[in-house]
């Protein structure tokens, strides 16, 4: 197999693939120590004018990305409170059915054919669906016409909830995407201005330090020892969950299982932070989990409703 030769390899772009945080510390460094003497240096004042635009580019988005996953997790976090409030609800919705129809009644079977279950267990829409159906259902008993109402309403602000909390998902998956072109983009346009001050001080090349932190590198370098992180995650019935999202926060890497609730990430070696998200369960995390320099982490992940 053909090897590439390393001097073109853009080693900016593969020292960040694997962290925005990373990314955003050595661009904005970047771009501070060009900025501090375009002033007096022409040269430099045109490496910096086509750096700092798709810099800019990239600290705006990377802002607007962070703004995106804390209001998905506001937005979530109130869904999942008002959905919070159905086991309660249910109880009192019970009581006052059994006080016209008695527990294992027709009617009662009729309105609830599956007791409980489907309002507690299964995914956030399927226990939505739950309430919706209850609540037709009661159309049909005009002795509990109040009780209809009572139960449409509830699922009226469940709905309102989450379909804003959906929405706000979208978007935060929208701005990952356009993150992540974004710092290839500027990796990129990092690579190019390296190669301008490699000629600008091709007789003096130490001087290209003055304008890139080596030790940014060299540290990436020495931690960027990278671990297979895979795993499987299911919820407490073992059924494998689809399209969770495994992330690292500190390092800004993320990932999501398959149809069979797999998930394969390449991780750097340390000890982070992780926290599984998937629609429908409580948000799993897990503080200080270490990522050995062995080459592989293996772990799976119980989700609760």
């Amino acid at each position: 197999m053909k090897r590439n030769w390393i001097f073109i390899s853009n080693t900016f772009e593969i020292q960040t693939a694997t962290s925005h945080v990373k990314a955003l510390r050595l661009f904005r460094d970047f771009w501070s120590k060009l900025g501090a003497s375009k002033s007096t240096d022409p040269d430099i004042a045109a490496i910096f004018t086509d750096f700092d635009a798709v810099y800019q580019a990239y600290d705006n988005l990377h802002a607007q990305k962070d703004a995106a996953a804390g209001t998905y997790k506001g937005r979530t976090l109130n869904f999942e409170n008002i959905i919070g409030q159905l086991p309660e609800l249910l109880r009192r919705w019970e009581g006052q059915i059994h006080y016209y129809f008695p527990e294992g009644s027709i009617e009662d079977t009729e309105l609830f054919p599956r007791r409980r279950t489907p309002f507690l267990t299964g995914s956030y829409d399927d226990r939505v669906n739950a309430v919706r159906t209850l609540a037709l259902n009661l159309g049909n008993f005009p002795p509990l016409s109040t009780l209809q109402i009572q139960v449409q309403d509830y699922h009226t602000i469940l709905m309102s909830a989450r379909d804003v909390q959906q929405q706000k998902e979208g978007l935060n998956d929208q701005y990952s995407s356009m993150l992540e072109e974004q710092r290839v983009l500027t990796a990129t346009e990092m690579w190019g201005g390296y190669a301008r001050l490699l000629y600008k001080f091709r007789f003096n090349p130490e001087r290209v330090l003055d304008f890139i932190d080596i030790e940014m590198l060299r540290t990436s370098s020495a931690a960027s020892v990278l671990v297979t992180f895979k795993g499987i995650v299911s919820d407490t019935n073992d059924v494998a969950i689809f399209n969770a999202t495994i992330s690292i926060p500190q390092i800004g890497i993320e990932t999501t299982t398959d149809s069979l609730g797999k998930f394969q990430i390449d991780v750097e070696s340390g000890t982070w932070n992780v926290e599984i998200e998937a629609t429908g369960y409580q948000v799993f995390k897990q503080d200080n989990v270490i990522f050995p320099d062995t080459g592989t982490l293996d772990m799976d992940f119980v989700l609760s409703v």
